[in-house]
């Protein structure tokens, strides 16, 4: 009698917080159903928090160049309200000659205001390479690769130089407002509601542990209902 007791005062508590998680399967597999009804298909996530939670936005960063801001967030590159697709990271950026210069670890590019492609150079011209860092100053271009600055001549090419290069723009980590304000611009069109909701109810965003433990304790509350379904107490005379 008092292994049944306790087992049903377990039952309950474990039936309580095993409802919950049904409940999130419930709300969760009811709009997976019905998601073209309610256009999840159609609208897309810009919270900086859930596209993180989802995996983008792992690569960002921000450049501070005369007041203005250049950013990079995963694959896309963002300068004047103009995005261009680049999958690698940046190692330095530049604004000069009314040009903006990013580099990657291997080769140089130049794009105008409308975003178009002006120059590209890589190793194969004669680029510097690694690249660590871009300065511009008094009309010249200079790269850094290997801890050696290199100045950009008229016809292309590359010189090292000894002069004195002021402090490149570093790049730093995007602000709070920035993230809200780029993730939405760099990352629209690409995480749909309905794809947030089948990653939560397939389990696939959540915790491994917690889905472990939910799956006990549904086993639980079947073993356990069962017991107490054939087990009955022995009647009083």
């Amino acid at each position: 009698m008092r292994v049944r007791k306790a087992l049903r005062k377990i039952h309950r508590w474990v039936g309580l917080l095993s409802a919950l998680w049904l409940l999130q399967l419930a709300i969760t597999g009811l709009l997976l159903q019905h998601a073209d009804d309610f256009k999840l298909t159609q609208t897309y996530v810009s919270s900086p928090a859930v596209l993180q939670w989802f995996g983008y936005g792992t690569r960002q960063q921000a450049w501070d160049l005369n007041q203005q801001v250049i950013y990079q967030v995963d694959g896309v590159v963002g300068f004047s309200a103009v995005q261009v697709k680049m999958a690698v990271p940046l190692t330095g950026a530049a604004l000069w000659q009314d040009q903006w210069m990013v580099a990657t670890a291997n080769t140089l590019y130049g794009f105008n205001q409308q975003g178009e492609t002006v120059l590209q150079l890589d190793d194969f011209d004669g680029l510097p390479t690694p690249i660590s860092a871009l300065s511009a100053e008094k009309g010249d271009l200079h790269i850094q690769a290997n801890d050696q600055w290199f100045m950009m001549l008229p016809s292309g090419e590359f010189q090292a130089t000894t002069q004195t290069i002021k402090q490149p723009s570093q790049a730093r980590p995007m602000t709070t407002a920035e993230q809200h304000q780029f993730f939405a611009t760099a990352l629209q069109d690409t995480l749909s509601y309905d794809k947030v909701l089948h990653g939560i109810h397939a389990g696939i965003q959540g915790s491994k542990w917690l889905n472990s433990l939910s799956a006990l304790a549904l086993l639980f509350l079947c073993l356990s209902g069962i017991y107490l379904f054939f087990k009955h107490p022995k009647s009083k005379r």
